[in-house]
């Protein structure tokens, strides 16, 4: 949690500077909502989809290029048998999008690297009342998808993200830790300032 911090505090501290290198006409900001559901292995037999929340900025290299910024949350991923536990996200990821125009339509792909924290609050498992404490983690990750948005001539765009996320060594199941990985649906708003 410490390092996550750290890394927003250094980004935000930067703001100022980065938009004065970079032309600020050329940058977009966006939010996002959906879900997130976990796939694959112990991680995805186990837990449950949580909603999810992500703002990012972007700045735009030329036509079809951008490199971005993306912070995100996924509120809790509730386990199938002990549902108190619920392990949360928070994410602090670079990325790299290209877009293509298809008339009123951008069709996008996008990668990225990625600070992944966990945290799960205290809880009770319900199985045989053993108490666990609050848990907090740092781990690397990366993402990789899709979109497509639709442009209106104000310059609010709207449209869909389709996403995988895959976080290394995420989560103790036994006495493995197990990489998660989850596949990420938003429904995005944009603007161009």
């Amino acid at each position: 949690m410490k390092k996550m911090a750290f890394v927003m505090m250094a980004a935000i501290s930067c703001y100022p500077v980065l938009c004065q290198a970079f032309d600020a006409g050329n940058i977009s900001y966006g939010f996002g909502y959906g879900f997130s559901r976990p796939i694959s292995g112990e991680w995805g037999k186990q837990y449950k989809a949580s909603s999810a929340l992500a703002v990012s900025a972007e700045y735009q290299v030329d036509e079809g290029h951008r490199l971005g910024l993306e912070i995100g949350y996924d509120s809790g991923h509730p386990h199938f048998v002990v549902t108190e536990c619920k392990p949360r996200v928070l994410y602090f990821a670079p990325f790299y999008k290209e877009v293509k125009e298809l008339g009123p339509f951008d069709f996008y792909g996008r990668i990225g690297l990625g600070l992944y924290d966990r945290w799960t609050p205290a809880y009770t498992d319900s199985r045989d009342g053993a108490k666990y404490s609050t848990s907090f983690s740092d781990k690397l990750g990366y993402n990789g998808g899709f979109g497509l948005i639709y442009k209106k001539q104000s310059g609010l765009t709207f449209g869909i993200d389709l996403r995988m996320h895959k976080i290394l060594r995420f989560i103790g199941i036994g006495n493995a830790k197990v990489s998660a990985t989850n596949i990420v649906t938003t429904f995005r708003l944009e603007n161009m300032f």
